[in-house]
């Protein structure tokens, strides 16, 4: 077996091995919607200024 198989075999493992762990978090109540919701206002936004430059005759 030549480095390179060795090394896929080794990346190969490595996924498995990944797909088994997993991560529990504890976060304040409410937090992860306050967090969301700013993320879809500030989308929400960004898309508002790009409506407004492509009124103004900007390519983008």
């Amino acid at each position: 077996m030549d480095k390179r198989n060795k090394k896929q075999q080794i990346e190969m493992i490595g996924d498995e091995r990944v797909q088994n762990y997993y991560i529990r978090i504890e976060v304040p109540e409410g937090e992860v919607k306050n967090i969301l919701d700013e993320l879809a206002q500030a989308q929400n936004k960004i898309y508002e200024c790009y409506n407004r430059l492509e009124d103004l005759g900007v390519s983008l």
